[in-house]
């Protein structure tokens, strides 16, 4: 955690520490690049709207990055040159 945004770091801390104590499944898949994504998606979210609560909001994002990363990964690829 220490690699990110100064701005980031200690919500990004708050909120591993709240998914540990609450979902630990999803902390055993939790990966730097699932980290990178969410902050993708806040970050994009926050130019659009205004985001009233940050650590819940961050806390989703991470979990939508975890989720959609394993379904990704879990749907075949279909390539069809018809």
């Amino acid at each position: 955690m220490i690699y990110y945004y100064d701005d980031l770091h200690g919500l990004l801390k708050d909120v591993i520490k709240e998914l540990c104590r609450s979902d630990m499944d999803l902390m055993y898949k939790l990966r730097i690049n699932h980290i990178d994504r969410a902050i993708a998606k806040y970050m994009q979210a926050k130019e659009k709207v205004c985001i009233n609560n940050t650590k819940q909001y961050f806390k989703a994002c991470i979990k939508s990055a975890v989720q959609e990363s394993f379904l990704e990964e879990s749907i075949p690829f279909k390539f069809d040159l018809e």
